[in-house]
């Protein structure tokens, strides 16, 4: 495991688009402004140490907010922000019946920009609580279904019904050729195809492939790794990956061994379907 996260950590690529650094860097000012005010009610009753920690504290926070956002692809807001107002709040209001006055009207200040946080945040979750019910509602009667047990729940909406027809694509022709007892892997950005047709995984591969997220030139899997012990394999046709940073990287690392270890014996609209050649039946397999 250890050994994958480093390759991760080696491939990935962070791509901030203006948008998101602008919204980054628009939240986190704020926010440290909140904070700072907050030392400062508390440098002025006194309280030299408490100001320090919050300080500490909330540039801590912003840290772990702006590293969520890569590791998420937030489009938007700024993780941790409630907490960050709830803990400056709590700290220049605790103990207030015994605390110095002077710095009444700044402290004021500060918990109504924090109550801004905590109660936009409140809102914006009673908003979105029946609005999310409602789409699921919604979807459930008007879009299509993957066409699997395992996935029914599972229902990409609007723009995304690509998926569903992606996906119900290749369930059809695995269906047609696999054999009971058989392993599949994809060569997409996840495998839905074991778990939706209820197949016992292959030793190896991969959660998700995504060139310079998961892997990249240098800092990749084997193939050996990678294809384990499939005996199937599942590959977009070309230009129908669902991640475009596949269409290219994919077949330029791993389509040499694809080609020389499986042979095709399947196409649809979006897939390709191959079966290990049986000369190549790996070590690890059974």
């Amino acid at each position: 495991m250890l050994q994958d996260l480093y390759t991760i950590a080696r491939a990935r690529r962070s791509h901030l688009n203006f948008y998101m650094f602008d919204s980054i860097i628009e939240n986190a000012a704020s926010i440290l402004l909140l904070t700072g005010l907050g030392a400062l009610v508390l440098l002025l009753q006194g309280q030299k140490r408490s100001a320090r920690v919050l300080a500490v504290g909330g540039a801590a926070a912003c840290a772990c907010g702006f590293l969520m956002i890569l590791g998420n692809f937030e489009p938007g807001g700024f993780p941790l922000a409630v907490f960050i107002a709830i803990l400056v709040a709590s700290a220049v209001t605790v103990r207030l019946a015994y605390s110095d006055r002077s710095a009444d009207a700044l402290r004021a200040i500060v918990v109504l920009l924090a109550s801004v946080y905590i109660f936009s945040f409140i809102g914006v979750q009673a908003f979105t609580l029946p609005w999310g019910a409602g789409v699921k509602l919604l979807s459930a009667r008007f879009f299509d279904r993957m066409d699997a047990p395992a996935l029914r729940n599972f229902v990409p909406i609007d723009d995304e019904q690509f998926y569903t027809n992606f996906v119900n694509d290749g369930i059809a022709l695995l269906r047609k050729h696999v054999v009971p007892g058989e392993t599949v892997m994809s060569l997409d950005f996840s495998n839905p195809f074991s778990f939706g047709l209820g197949l016992k995984p292959a030793e190896g591969g991969t959660t998700v492939l995504a060139y310079e997220t998961t892997f990249d030139d240098w800092h990749r899997q084997s193939p050996e790794r990678l294809f384990g012990s499939a005996d199937l394999v599942m590959v977009p046709q070309p230009w129908h990956f669902s991640d475009g940073t596949l269409t290219f990287s994919i077949p330029r690392l791993y389509g040499p061994y694809l080609e020389s270890h499986f042979s095709l014996i399947g196409q649809s609209e979006h897939w390709r379907l191959y079966r290990r050649l049986p000369q190549n039946r790996p070590l690890l397999h059974g």
